[in-house]
């Protein structure tokens, strides 16, 4: 009787782990995946976007699913691979002004 209640308790603990790891490790990662796949969906050419490393630009080509050129200035451009956007960057002004 007392080892059919342990095996109950077991089997309990172990659903429990699932759970939580599920909800700590699986569920944000799908999250973020989430997150990063609607980014990338946004990216169209002359849409600013903030990089990774905190470079701005805007979008001059998209070459494939995986690289673009990005315009930093008037004389610069600069080939990134889509996993280092960060933010896409609504309508600003200031960063309008410099970039153009």
């Amino acid at each position: 009787m007392k080892s059919d209640i342990n095996i109950y308790i077991s089997i309990i603990m172990l659903f429990i782990f699932l759970m939580l790891y599920y909800f700590m490790i699986i569920y944000p990662q799908k999250k973020i995946e989430k997150k990063i796949n609607e980014i990338y969906k946004k990216t169209k050419i002359n849409r600013y976007i903030l990089l990774k490393g905190g470079i701005i630009g805007k979008i001059k080509k998209i070459l494939d699913k995986n690289y673009l050129i990005i315009t930093i200035n008037k004389n610069t451009n600069i080939l990134i691979k889509k996993k280092y956007i960060f933010k896409i960057i609504k309508n600003n002004k200031i960063i309008k002004t410099f970039l153009n």
